[in-house]
């Protein structure tokens, strides 16, 4: 969480979409503050459902597993979006070597995944 609020990558890129997109400003405004107490709110939420729960009750375990699918897929789904969305534009030799790329990337990190 720290690494990607120092960083400012996600907030970056939502001000460059909302700029190609010519968004107004009462309207960024309202994007960015929306945006912004995403992750204060996540992490109060976290805080309170994990107080009021036993860490080692299977249910406990079993739906934090969920969440944690869950938020995983979304950046997936989200990351395979922005990374393959021109990707029909492009001639067929390049679609096939922007989707190779994209897997030999999956399964990079997999490997990586595998070494912790």
């Amino acid at each position: 969480v720290s690494t990607q609020s120092t960083w400012g990558a996600e907030a970056f890129s939502l001000g460059v979409q909302a700029v190609k997109e010519r968004v107004d400003t009462p309207r960024f405004l309202m994007l960015s503050l929306f945006y912004s107490s995403m992750t204060p709110l996540g992490i109060i939420v976290g805080i309170f459902i994990h107080n009021m729960t036993d860490t080692n009750e299977s249910k406990t375990i079993i739906f934090s597993s969920c969440l944690n699918a869950t938020a995983a897929g979304a950046f997936l789904y989200v990351g395979v979006l922005s990374i393959t969305e021109d990707t029909a534009q492009l001639k067929v030799g390049l679609r096939i070597l922007k989707i190779l790329l994209v897997l030999v990337g999956f399964l990079f990190m997999s490997a990586i995944s595998l070494l912790e």
